[in-house]
Order: structure tokens, then sequence, then C-alpha cells
């Protein structure tokens, strides 16, 4: 009695319409060597294609109403005992990805691409602390995305960075601004323009600043 063997068939990403020459290269690919040592004919690997082909072509298209432009990727496990293939049907896994025309999307978004590049962000007053420092919070579509901070040095300048991490993560690096009319008026108006000048960071970056905005307000 030969050694039971477990191994596993993984296909990859391949378009449903191809998945069957996929699962066949594959297996024969991996039972390369077994059929050498006569551990597996190739007759059974044959075998053992056509069975899971079956299966996966009820699923496909049966089941799931798949178009052979869908992607899938199939993960399966089988044994190999006494010369026979046996898949594992329990511990099937398939992902599906499906095919969709978005270039009536592409098209609808044309035109707002300028609000697009420069998102319509709003600012929050959180805290104003005793050192002059006017804390805001950022936001998009009603979701918080960011902080900026402006410590005013006198009457008429001010220090100003923050950091926004959503829909890309950015800094808005240190500045002296002049102000010559009411706080959350000067931030709102001027907002988009410090945006435009921010500087793209990962996102580790981003919180970093946010949080160091935030421990602020706890002073």
């Amino acid at each position: 009695m030969s050694q039971l063997v477990t191994n596993q068939l993984t296909t990859g990403l391949v378009i449903t319409g191809a998945y069957a020459d996929k699962v066949r290269k594959t297996l024969f690919a991996q039972l390369k060597d077994n059929i050498k040592k006569g551990e597996v004919v190739s007759q059974e690997v044959a075998r053992a294609i056509a069975e899971l082909n079956k299966v996966l072509y009820y699923i496909f298209v049966e089941k799931l109403k798949l178009d052979k432009g869908d992607v899938v990727r199939v993960r399966i496990e089988y044994t190999i005992e006494n010369g026979k293939i046996k898949w594992k049907y329990e511990n099937l896994q398939i992902e599906v990805f499906k095919r969709q025309d978005v270039s009536s999307i592409i098209s609808e978004i044309i035109p707002e691409i300028e609000k697009l590049i420069i998102p319509n962000y709003v600012i929050e007053r959180i805290s104003t602390t005793i050192l002059g420092d006017y804390i805001y919070r950022i936001k998009l579509n009603d979701k918080d995305v960011g902080r900026i901070v402006l410590t005013k040095i006198d009457e008429e300048l001010g220090i100003l960075h923050g950091a926004i991490i959503e829909p890309s993560p950015l800094l808005i690096n240190k500045r002296k601004v002049t102000i010559k009319e009411d706080i959350d008026k000067f931030l709102s108006e001027n907002l988009s323009n410090f945006i435009s000048s921010a500087q793209n960071v990962e996102v580790t970056e981003a919180e970093k600043v946010i949080k160091s905005i935030d421990a602020l307000v706890s002073k």
C-alpha cells in the first residue's frame, strides 16, 4: 500500500472560459514527477481533471451563471493513494471576480475630474487652546478624514499645518499665514489651496500628525 500524498491545485486568476484548460495544465505540471515515478498514470490524471471540471462547470454555469469573461480562482486539495486521485471537495475554494463595463461610469465622471482631484472638504472646529491653537477636523462627505491646526503668533500672523488620510494621505506642511478675517472663514475659504499644495505621504505619517494635533486638545 503506497503512502497517502496530499497536494493542492491552484489555478491562479483565470477567465471562466479558460478554467478547464488551466486545471488540466496545472495538474499535469504538478504531477509530472509522480507520473515518471509510476505513482500515478496519465490516464488517471486525465480522469481526475475531467471529474473536477464537470463539478466546476456546474458551479460556474448552472449555479453562478458566470460569463466566459468573468474571472475565477480555484483552490482545492487532493490526495494520491494507490495510484488514485481523490479531490477533497469539502475544501474547495472559489473566488469570483465579475467583469463589468465601466466605460459609461468613466464618461460620467470626466466632467467632474477637477472636483475629484480636490474634493469638497469642509472644516469643523474642535477646540481652541489657551496657547492660541485653533484645532479643526477636516471632513469629506460627513466623514472625519483629517486635522488642521492654526497657531496664532499675533493678531495677523499664524502657523498652520495638518494632515489628511482620505482619499489620499496628504501632509499640509507648516507655513506662516496672514489672517485678516475671522479664522473659521479664513480656513474654510483657503482650505482647498492648502490641500492642493500638500505633500503626498504614507498613511502612517499622516496618522502620526493627526494624533499629535489631537494631543493638543487633551492638553
